[in-house]
């Protein structure tokens, strides 16, 4: 299995990521400002368009669940299994643009079952968490299976997992990844986008590195979470190539599909 090379500053062993600096601005610059990446990530888009990638389905029709997975590793490791098209690449960590992103909340009644086939949940939220459709539905802060301790595992968890679903575009290809943040990553990803809405940056207008680092829930079992650093802002060309890609894509990312790959009893 081929191992990329880290696209940090920051030695593979380490895992660290050496964020981007803030340099020194006039009175007239925005004080918040980011350094730019130095070069041009997203060439490759510069020839793509929704005429493209309609002619490409032939008719057919994509769903956000058709494109590759980036899975959060499981008991603590710190290593990336990143999809290729020779099967999958080993690295410390990766880089890329989140193109979208949005929350879901997915309740399966057998997700203590471990040995249960990947199936599509009985209820679903696809509006921001906030009303379930299926069984049992309704509003999902008034579900009981929505209320800490409510999972079926015996954990402190909840039987209705809430997750953030990113859509990332990394460098050379034509379709995002999707990374799906369980409960564990999602504190460390908004307290990123919050940062972010502090500097007045877009989240489509910088290349985010993605490590993971290793903790331990209150019964000590390690887990692994995701660890996003700012590389930098895209050069003036690459915002445009992927505002019009995002633009061409969003008929994907935004339609409602609730359906799953995940297996029930998945750990968090």
């Amino acid at each position: 299995m081929a191992t990329k090379k880290s696209v940090t500053k920051a030695s593979a062993a380490s895992g660290k990521v050496t964020p981007a600096p803030v340099p020194a601005t006039a009175a007239s610059a925005p004080v918040l400002a980011l350094s730019e990446v130095g070069r041009e990530v997203f060439s490759a888009l510069v020839n793509f368009s929704k005429a493209d990638l309609q002619a490409t389905l032939g008719g057919d029709t994509m769903s956000q669940f058709d494109f590759d997975r980036i899975k959060i590793p499981a008991g603590g490791s710190t290593v990336w299994e990143l999809p290729s098209i020779e099967g999958t690449d080993a690295a410390k960590d990766f880089a890329g643009v989140v193109i979208e992103q949005k929350i879901l909340r997915v309740y399966w009644p057998d997700r203590g079952d471990k040995n249960a086939e990947p199936v599509p949940p009985s209820c679903a939220s696809d509006e921001g968490g906030y009303r379930g459709f299926g069984d049992p539905g309704g509003i999902c802060a008034e579900c009981p299976n929505a209320q800490w301790g409510s999972d079926p595992r015996g954990g402190r968890g909840k039987a209705c997992k809430e997750v953030r679903v990113l859509y990332i575009i990394r460098e050379g290809n034509i379709l995002p990844d999707v990374m799906i943040l369980p409960p564990t990553s999602i504190k460390p990803w908004r307290q990123f986008c919050q940062r972010l809405l502090k500097r007045q940056v877009g989240l489509q207008k910088v290349l985010v590195a993605f490590t993971l680092d290793t903790d331990k829930n209150a019964d000590g079992q390690k887990y692994s979470k995701v660890n996003p650093q700012v590389l930098g802002q895209l050069s003036a060309e690459d915002k445009v190539r992927v505002a019009a890609y995002r633009e061409a894509m969003l008929p994907v990312l935004k339609a409602p599909d609730i359906r799953s790959t995940e297996a029930s009893g998945d750990e968090e």
